[in-house]
């Protein structure tokens, strides 16, 4: 974890996302407080972490079991827009309805950013 605080450090990063994180939720406010994140939330089958600090604003849309989506602000940034951090299943059949939540953000009049 200590590489990953220090690349944090160095980029100055806002926002982190972790995927498949190896271990169960209830680590997830130590890992923030590591990270020096102010806010955190997962998905409710752990496999996609989110933290971000006080310069990020953020208000999850959308949280379930392949993806998260926010709509997100920076402090220095007064545009709005959303991300969806995506953990897709292996099998193709159980990634349809990833993809039906897909084209409904792709259709938003919103810059939107999906991260895997």
């Amino acid at each position: 974890m200590g590489r990953v605080t220090n690349l944090i450090k160095i980029q100055q990063l806002s926002m982190v996302s972790i995927l498949e994180p190896l271990t169960d939720n209830s680590h997830l406010n130590h890992v923030r407080i590591s990270f020096c994140m102010d806010k955190a939330t997962c998905n409710q089958n752990g496999k996609i972490w989110l933290l971000w600090n006080q310069e990020v604003e953020c208000k999850v849309l959308e949280s379930n079991d392949q993806q998260i989506t926010c709509e997100i602000s920076h402090v220095t940034n007064p545009i709005t827009y959303l991300i969806t951090v995506v953990y897709p299943k292996c099998k193709e059949n159980l990634r349809t309805p990833l993809w039906d939540r897909l084209l409904h953000y792709a259709n938003r009049d919103i810059l939107w950013c999906p991260i895997k």
